[in-house]
Parts: structure tokens; sequence; C-alpha cells
């Protein structure tokens, strides 16, 4: 019967520190932040006879003591208000804890399809732009945790030469 006591002591003590162990794990995982998105800046990267080359540039900053996946996110670029390029990048992305990424979007917009698309460019020397970025984090306790950015600007446009 003895025995038996101390074995079942024992075990109370062993459950309890697990117990606080795993209350004090849960404490840390209870401050989880959504990672801090911006984008940093959108800048035309390449020119040539049919379309225009443009890099997005997000900064990723992961303020939690721990590494958040990033499995993919969704973007649409407008001009003038009228969306002219959208996909999806599903490729996996580990942030470091309390880490820094950068992420680029490549984008190509061909000449043709812009002016066809919004006939108001053809008078302008530039044109308002907007891109919005829905990213999805994997976080402890909170899951799958959007978080959407979005960023306006204008962009020079490129005139064809007139042959006389």
């Amino acid at each position: 019967m003895r025995k038996i006591t101390s074995t079942l002591a024992l075990l109370v003590i062993v459950f309890s520190i697990q117990f606080f162990n795993g209350c004090a794990a849960l404490k840390e995982i209870a401050k989880v932040q959504k990672p801090q998105v911006k984008v940093d800046k959108v800048k035309i990267t390449g020119l040539d006879f049919t379309q225009i080359h443009l890099n997005v540039k997000l900064n990723i900053d992961n303020p939690n003591p721990f590494s958040v996946k990033l499995p993919g996110f969704g973007y649409n670029f407008l001009l003038e208000e009228n969306s002219v390029v959208q996909g999806e990048n599903n490729e996996l992305l580990n942030i470091s804890a309390q880490g820094k990424s950068e992420v680029d979007i490549p984008l190509s917009l061909t000449y043709t399809d812009l002016y066809k698309s919004i006939k108001i460019l053809q008078s302008k020397d530039s044109a308002a732009y907007k891109i919005a970025v829905d990213l999805f984090f994997e976080l402890p306790v909170l899951g799958k945790t959007p978080v959407k950015i979005e960023k306006t600007g204008a962009l020079p446009l490129p005139k064809l030469p007139s042959i006389k």
C-alpha cells in the first residue's frame, strides 16, 4: 500500500511539472502576433518594345519567438483602378523567429494590353497604380491568419515614337 501511495505521489509530481511547463509554453504561444508586412517599393526593372517589367518588394517582419510559415499569397495590380495583372504564389516560405524576410513579386505588363484595356492611359504621361496583396500565415493557436496590404503610387508611361 505504501509503495502504491509513493508511486502515485511521484506520478502527481511528474504530471504537475509537465502541466506547469506546458502552461509556460502555452503562455508564450498565447502572445502570438501577426507578422508585419509592408510594400517596400514598386520599381520598373526593364522596358522593351512590347512590355514593361516591374518588381514589387515586400518586407516581412516576424516579431514572434518562433518561426512562421507563409504557404502562399495572392496579388492584384491595378492601373487607374482597373486590374491589369493578378496572380498567386504558392511557394512555401519560412519566416525565422524574430526575423525579417523579403519577397519579390515580378510583374510584366504588355503595352498592347494596357492600352486596349485602359484607353484613358493613351493621353497620360503617368498612371496611378495600386498593388493589393493578401498573405496567409500559419500561426500556432490562430491557425491560417490573413494579412492584407496595399500600396498606391504613380508609374511613368513610355510613349511610342510617332513617325511622320
